[in-house]
């Protein structure tokens, strides 16, 4: 009990340090990278609806404009033109649908295919960076007005937030042997 009451200063000093270097820790650098691929998927026609009643037009003739071959549909029945049917339908396969309209002069028997459709895929890529420790070693020595003393050192810095650091120097002048410690805390 009497070696805490007497270095009291030193475990409030201890416990003051850890506070302030931890306040001053940097936050960490959080970069975000968003990604969109555009893909195209090509789906089986997995289910056909057709409606039960067709319903009956007039066609026409067929006309070819622009290498496309053209129906042209009559509202009433001529001498010249084809009764039709035309079927309602809907296709569907795992994650598309589509609705098309089938004219047909006889019974249809059968509609098979495949869809093809854009799917976008969004990947999302969180990156976060804490700053690194590292050891440097340095050298340092007086030129002005004179050469008059060497030191050679090593500093730790522990992620940007303190630097903890031992020394050795010589004093040429009166011929001394230094040996220093040395810790910094981060203040911006």
């Amino acid at each position: 009990m009497d070696f805490i009451k007497k270095n009291w200063f030193v475990f409030v000093a201890i416990i003051a340090v850890i506070i302030i270097v931890r306040s001053c820790e940097p936050k960490p650098i959080v970069k975000e990278k968003t990604v969109t691929v555009t893909k195209i998927v090509t789906d089986t026609i997995r289910e056909t609806i057709i409606k039960e009643v067709p319903k009956t037009v007039y066609v026409e003739r067929i006309k070819t404009v622009d290498g496309q071959d053209r129906i042209i549909y009559v509202d009433k029945p001529t001498d010249t033109s084809i009764d039709a049917k035309q079927y309602d339908t809907e296709l569907k396969s795992n994650d598309a649908s589509a609705k098309i309209r089938i004219t047909a002069l006889g019974e249809v028997l059968d509609v098979q295919g495949t869809i093809t459709y854009p799917y976008k895929e969004t990947t999302t890529t969180v990156t976060k960076i804490i700053p690194m420790s590292g050891l440097f070693v340095y050298g340092e020595t007086s030129f002005l007005p004179m050469l008059q003393r060497a030191e050679i050192g090593v500093d730790y810095q522990i992620r940007n937030t303190v630097i903890l650091g031992v020394s050795v120097s010589k004093d040429f002048i009166t011929n001394t042997n230094y040996a220093s410690a040395k810790i910094g805390i981060r203040i911006f």
